[in-house]
């Protein structure tokens, strides 16, 4: 019997510690916790590789009374934070190997690790940056601070730059930056909904799936293209105004459609659906189709002035999640939760190989994205559907 005396008596002793020690540990949890966020951070800046765009930033001079066009490289892009107090942005462009071509700066800007520094147009205003170069153009984004004694190299790609042969009243658009690799490139993601009140918030129960791809062609004379998903060969959505979508235009480069060497981004923002949705009845949209609770295969094709002219796929999972077929992070493309092209927030975003079946004519270069995909050559896992 003493012996189970004690026993209760320690017993006893124990448990009268236990709301103490359980204080201990959640105080100790959150702690860890909130060191493990802040270590989770971002200490180095980044380039989103989807948001760098280069063109041929064109001027004329006078030789012999006769006028010469030429070209000087303008860049836009996005910079992941942190960029910390004293930095300076700058671009390095070489076309000897070995030999600095042209450097200049960038607006830059101090911002914490969860921000965005955005550089719309970045390029050299002097006369002695501008050349009739053509081939290719190996370029650096890099990143120095003279009170941290630092200077990196966030991003490392190429370009390429031809001629187009036009009649001399064309002559001004005669240069240009080839961006054919981006025809089988596509992005997925999500866009947060935007529910208006106030100033407008984004609503994080809630999201439209999104899809990017690239056009050639100015867009002046033909129509918008539309994208409509399909699940299990049944229309489930699209980005038609009768299905509540959108299709936006955001990115135009070069200022030539009938030789096909302008080309042109569009955003279908893909109506009817959602990626998920927590609040079905107060968001009033329960009569949506809803990707989290209908795993499978998806597809989605799109008709350009009525005729199909990309396809491309993607799986949902068990989970009600978006598949991620691992392309994105295989290649440090550095998107965060900023979708450059259409301004919208997001969670993440995926790269989906594209059929490009048709582009209504115009000439483009099949082979090109296994070159210079993204600036930086072929893509880690990147296939393009046959």
């Amino acid at each position: 019997m003493a012996s189970n005396g004690i026993g209760v008596s320690r017993a006893r002793r124990l448990f009268s510690i236990t709301p103490s020690i359980l204080i201990f540990c959640f105080f100790f949890v959150a702690v860890c916790w909130v060191v493990s966020a802040e270590d989770r951070k971002p200490t180095e800046p980044t380039v989103d590789r989807t948001s760098i765009i280069i063109k041929a930033w064109r001027s004329s001079v006078w030789v012999n009374e006769k006028e010469t066009f030429r070209w000087t490289p303008s860049i836009s892009f996005l910079v992941n934070g942190p960029i910390s107090a004293g930095s300076q942005l700058y671009v390095e462009y070489t076309i000897q190997p070995g030999k600095t071509w042209l450097t200049y700066n960038c607006d830059t800007g101090e911002i914490s690790a969860d921000n965005y520094w955005t550089l719309s147009e970045c390029r050299s205003t002097d006369d002695k940056s501008f050349t009739n170069y053509v081939g290719s153009v190996n370029f650096s984004i890099k990143i120095k601070n003279e009170l941290e004694n630092t200077d990196k190299v966030l991003f490392a790609g190429k370009f390429k730059v031809k001629k187009n042969n036009l009649p001399p009243e064309q002559a001004s658009l005669e240069y240009y930056v080839d961006y054919d690799w981006m025809m089988p490139i596509g992005l997925l993601t999500y866009t947060k909904m935007e529910r208006m009140g106030g100033g407008g918030w984004y609503d994080t129960d809630s999201a439209n799936p999104v899809i990017t791809m690239w056009f050639p062609g100015d867009g002046a004379n033909r129509g918008e293209p539309v994208a409509y998903l399909f699940y299990n060969g049944k229309k489930v959505g699209s980005s038609t105004d009768t299905d509540n979508g959108t299709t936006r235009t955001h990115i135009g480069i070069n200022d030539l459609d009938s030789a096909g060497h302008t080309y042109r981004c569009y955003e279908f923002i893909i109506g009817k659906v959602c990626v998920y949705e927590k609040h079905l009845t107060a968001n009033n949209l329960a009569d949506w189709f809803h990707m989290d609770k209908n795993p499978g295969d998806y597809e989605v094709k799109v008709l350009w002035n009525g005729k199909l002219c990309r396809y491309a796929k993607f799986a949902v999972g068990p989970d009600g999640k978006i598949v991620d077929n691992g392309i994105a992070t295989a290649n440090n493309l550095n998107v965060r939760n900023f979708v450059p092209f259409s301004g919208n927030w997001t969670d993440t975003v995926f790269i989906i190989p594209v059929k490009v079946i048709s582009n209504d004519g115009l000439i483009w270069d099949q082979n090109a994205w296994k070159l210079e995909a993204l600036f930086g050559g072929p893509l880690k896992g990147f296939n393009p559907p046959q």
